[in-house]
């Protein structure tokens, strides 16, 4: 049995769902799919775990979709993965349904189905709640049972015990069809085969399997137990009495699961539960009746560990559902899509495209419209310096909001005070604001592109190269305006100097034309600099200190009389006696602070009770300011619960928010930088003062988006030129804080 007892069975930022109180953020886009199919991928935070969950809205009483139940090819006796069964069935989209037992070579669906108006499966247990379409698109969700009776030309009756199922050996008779096998049981049971409601064949126990009948059915049983087939002989008539509850007329298609989860838009009394934490499928109707839900959640990965069925009935609701069932789990999870080229996929990250016996897919007809309606205009760069380009792209919809494709001739792009746009680039000819557009058809898109020559600071992101000879590596650069807006950089648009002739750049990529070569390359723009060493372990060189990469911070300075914390880079146990000197003498100053940190490694040996290491999720609160540690000592925070208290830490009482961690923004997957830049943009808007200090060997500070991220300097493992270079480098930051007011400044 499959599990039945263990388990029984780029970003849009959404709005979240009225229901569901735990939900503290949510993220991910949504997609039509056809007309009537509306596509969702929602990555949820609660206080325990990313909900990853892969939604559809299907509009049941749309002319251009339609439901099938789906089982495999050979078979409701068969398995097959939901991918192969989609597109046997040619649907756009669909989610596997109906547990199953595999004990034998050939298996049971345990619920009940039905497959275009005919009776596929009995249900097994009559605590299986099934999904039922019927003819005129009603849907249901219901425990169901059944009984049937056969009775011999005699007037004898004996019970059927289930249709299309594995034959019990204990003697109860089973019904079995051609939607079961092209073949029937064979060895072991005794069967009978009927057509147009009279006998046509005997076979023993000790026959062989025989091909299926067709428009008929076979009785089988085990002889050794059951004596009831000796009351007929060919020719005989037949007589079977089917009963369903509850009655329902006019069921078109159907499916089965094991409980309800949810009923009347409340969680349902649970008929059975599989426990623990995996991977989720589940059906649900919406009060309207119409709008049908498929849902499909991953689990058991790192950052996702998956819902209890508990969770998944919570996020059935907060989708809309007024009734959901629970489908198969686990590894059985799927939810498959038809891309536009015709080919399937797999949307959800834990499918395994394990074969099971039935799916719930939706074909659609294809309705498309015929111009473009509507569009979007993408730009790959949104503040650029001037001097550079921008690329353009739209995406167009028609009249039903489905991805149209225009001819690319049929696409216009342009300006607003016309300037040109070739070939889908726009390379702008002063700086200001500029309003670009894309049109085809009946549809007119813009986006807005920042352009500037004017610049607060400019910052290598590298702090040190490492080269051999022949080498060419590019140095990745950015800027910031007075107004702290990420401002693309071109390198090509950057003067670079090098203090050695043959350590060689242009254009930002740096090349070595000697072998045992070192030296520091200078970035200049807008007389703003910045520096990075090359092969500085090697010899005795050191780029400068930038200090005037320094953005001006009206939060900058000391207050008097104020409660200290200060937040250094890494103090390591160090190799050479130098660093070891440096290493004690920075934990001796953090020592004279009310409160310190150390982003990174540790001088365990002279820890000081003040001062502790940032490396796991902590919080500080000094008046209104909120002190908070973040791991990302790997460039992610994994756990769900550090992004679980980002979140409340942003939304708590505090003035102020500090978060010390190891590593830039820019160092994390950049959906998880988009997800942080998006928490702090949003506490700022809300009036927070939010600060974000990390590790790095040059001190410095920049503002974006009202935030002022801040690295704090490290102690190193390398000669240096003076030591008064040393000390800059290894500087770090001290915040003061009184009642409302913060402020911070660089100490040595």
């Amino acid at each position: 049995m499959k599990r039945f007892t263990a388990f029984l069975l780029c970003f849009l930022l959404c709005a979240l769902p009225a229901f569901s109180a735990q939900y503290l953020y949510e993220e991910g886009y949504s997609k039509k799919l056809a007309d009537g199919i509306n596509f969702e991928y929602k990555n949820i935070l609660t206080k325990n775990t990313w909900i990853k969950a892969y939604v559809a809205y299907v509009d049941l009483e749309n002319p251009n979709t339609e439901l099938k139940v789906m089982t495999a090819k050979k078979g409701s006796s068969f398995l097959e993965d939901v991918k192969t069964m989609a597109q046997n069935e040619g649907a756009s989209i669909a989610i596997n349904a109906d547990f199953f037992n595999t004990g034998s070579t050939q298996t049971n669906m345990l619920g009940m189905v039905y497959k275009d108006g005919e009776l596929i499966s009995t249900p097994a247990l009559d605590n299986q709640a099934s999904f039922v379409l019927t003819e005129d698109n009603k849907v249901l969700m219901d425990y169901f049972s059944f009984s049937a009776t056969v009775y011999s030309p005699q007037g004898y009756s004996c019970p059927i015990y289930q249709i299309n199922k594995v034959p019990a050996s204990g003697g109860a008779i089973t019904l079995l069809t051609d939607k079961w096998a092209d073949k029937t049981w064979g060895v072991g049971f005794k069967e009978i085969l009927v057509q147009s409601d009279a006998v046509v064949e005997i076979r023993e126990a000790a026959s062989d399997a025989a091909p299926m009948i067709k428009n008929g059915y076979v009785l089988v049983t085990n002889p050794e137990v059951n004596g009831f087939f000796d009351n007929f002989k060919v020719g005989d008539s037949v007589k079977i009495e089917f009963n369903l509850t509850p009655d329902i007329e006019g069921i078109k298609e159907a499916t089965g699961g094991n409980t309800l989860l949810v009923d009347d838009g409340k969680i349902a009394s649970f008929t059975g539960n599989v426990t623990g934490y995996a991977q989720r499928s589940a059906v649900g109707i919406k009060e309207d009746g119409k709008t049908l839900i498929l849902a499909v959640t991953d689990g058991r990965q790192e950052d996702c560990r998956g819902l209890t069925q508990t969770e998944m009935a919570e996020l059935m609701i907060s989708l809309g559902a007024k009734k959901a069932i629970n489908l198969d789990g686990g590894g059985s999870s799927t939810f498959v899509i038809k891309n536009n080229d015709g080919s399937y996929k797999a949307a959800n990250g834990a499918s395994y495209l394990r074969p099971v016996s039935t799916a719930i897919g939706i074909k659609d007809f294809g309705k498309k419209g015929s111009k473009a309606k509507s569009g979007i205009l993408k730009i790959d760069k949104e503040s650029i310096l001037l001097g550079d380009s921008v690329n353009l792209s739209a995406e167009f919809f028609d009249e039903y909001g489905l991805e149209f494709y225009p001819q690319k001739t049929n696409v216009k792009y342009y300006t607003a005070d016309g300037q040109t746009i070739k070939d889908g680039v726009f390379t702008p000819q002063k700086t200001g604001k500029h309003t670009l557009y894309a049109a085809s058809d009946d549809a007119i898109c813009k986006a807005e592109v920042l352009v500037t020559d004017k610049i607060s600071s400019l910052n290598i992101l590298e702090n040190d190269l490492k080269f051999k000879k022949g080498e060419t590596k590019s140095v990745s650069i950015r800027a910031f305006d007075n107004e702290g807006r990420l401002i693309s950089v071109n390198p090509s648009l950057i003067e670079w100097k090098s203090d050695n002739s043959n350590v060689n750049v242009k254009d930002g990529k740096v090349s070595i034309l000697k072998d045992d070569e070192a030296g520091v390359i200078t970035a200049i723009y807008d007389g703003k600099k910045d520096y990075v060493s090359i092969n500085r372990n090697t010899f005795d060189k050191k780029a400068p200190f930038a200090s005037e990469t320094d953005a001006v911070n009206a939060f900058k300075g000391k207050i008097d009389g104020a409660h200290t914390v200060a937040i250094s880079g890494n103090v390591p146990k160090a190799s050479t006696l130098l660093n070891k000197y440096y290493s004690l003498e920075r934990l001796k100053a953090l020592s004279l602070y009310d409160k310190a940190y150390v982003t990174d490694n540790y001088y365990t040996e002279n820890q000081e009770e003040n001062t502790i290491s940032a490396k796991d999720y902590s919080i500080y609160t000094k008046d209104s300011t909120s002190f908070v540690t973040l791991n990302s000592k790997n460039n992610k925070f994994l756990n769900a619960a550090h992004w679980a208290g980002i979140f409340s830490d942003l939304k708590n009482n505090s003035k102020n928010i500090v978060f010390i961690t190891q590593q830039p923004s820019w160092e994390l997957p950049k959906e998880e930088e988009a997800r942080l830049k998006k928490m702090f943009k949003e506490a700022t808007q809300n009036g927070k003062n939010v600060f974000y200090v990390y590790s790095g060997t040059k001190p410095e500070v920049h503002i974006e988006d009202s935030v002022v991220y801040i690295c704090s300097g490290q102690v190193e493992e390398y000669k240096t030129s003076t030591m008064e270079e040393t000390k800059k480098y290894c500087a770090y930051v001290v915040f003061s804080v009184k009642g409302n007011e913060i402020r911070f400044e660089f100490a040595q």
